[in-house]
């Protein structure tokens, strides 16, 4: 398929056999430094062992200063709150970048059976297609060997990467309410978000492809009034594919759409060429009809 934008979430780093999620991070050393460091890193610990499952560190910033005024938080936490918060925050993001080069980087052999390298090889085949991707790490560079590359002017890290000329967006959304003096949490504010393009991207494409991405409450802002435009027939409607793990992963999909297109999925569906493909069993990527 020609003219294709295929959209990347952290489930394309795992299925290539990385630990990249943000529960692997919180059990590294990078992040224990962390911890043992800051009032931060302990908040999240104790967060982490309270729900005993993973927890999105990007939402936990949006509680914890929320907290930062409220009685019982250490002295200094309310004393020097807004550049300390600052300073822990910055060190937040340089032990997550450090784990994440060190996990990317070691000396790890590719699974030949995985479904998200057999999709990257399959998308080299054609010179016109396009990959943007949510993901920090620079796998996708690595294993085309640069045949996607950002200056190639085909491959676009939404929220940026780990090369050094580049930063991470890692805060929280815009509808968070936070106090001013804590603005800089917010991913808006930092200057290496690509979303002006993406939407270009997103606008141009014929065909649209989503591997290991999970379309999350925060998406919303990206990809809504996509699809919501997408629910009415025209002249561009598309071909969308979601490449999904399982039938969890399938009902969360449809859940999510239904909210996406604002009830509007039947529409969605009669207008356009949606098809969900399950890439669950190891060696099989379902074709694309």
């Amino acid at each position: 398929m020609g003219n294709t934008l295929i959209i990347l979430g952290n489930g394309f780093d795992l299925d290539l056999g990385f630990r990249t999620s943000y529960g692997a991070f919180m059990e590294s050393q990078e992040f224990r430094n962390f911890q043992e460091a800051t009032y931060l890193g302990k908040y999240l610990s104790d967060e982490q062992n309270k729900s005993k499952t993973w927890i999105d560190i990007e939402k936990e910033l949006s509680k914890y200063c929320l907290e930062i005024n409220q009685s019982g938080l250490m002295t200094s936490m309310k004393t020097y709150g807004r550049k300390l918060l600052h300073q822990e925050y910055e060190s937040l993001k340089d032990a997550l970048k450090k784990y994440l080069r060190k996990e990317t980087s070691r000396d790890y052999r590719l699974d030949s059976s995985s479904n998200a390298l057999r999709l990257l090889y399959q998308i080299e085949e054609n010179s016109s297609n396009r990959i943007v991707t949510f993901n920090y790490t620079e796998l996708v560079e690595n294993i085309s060997s640069n045949a996607f590359a950002s200056y190639n002017h085909n491959l676009l890290h939404v929220h940026g990467s780990l090369l050094a000329e580049d930063d991470i967006v890692f805060g929280v959304e815009d509808d968070v309410v936070l106090p001013k003096e804590h603005a800089f949490l917010y991913k808006a504010y930092s200057k290496y978000k690509q979303t002006q393009t993406f939407a270009k991207w997103l606008s141009e494409a014929h065909n649209i492809i989503f591997y290991g991405y999970s379309l999350g409450d925060t998406d919303k802002q990206y990809f809504a009034s996509f699809f919501k435009d997408l629910c009415r027939y025209n002249n561009s409607n598309r071909k969308i594919v979601f490449y999904h793990y399982g039938d969890a992963a399938y009902h969360d999909l449809k859940w999510q759409l239904l909210s996406f297109t604002d009830r509007q999925l039947s529409a969605l569906e009669m207008y356009n060429d949606v098809q969900f493909l399950d890439c669950s069993k190891k060696g099989s990527l379902p074709s694309i009809r």
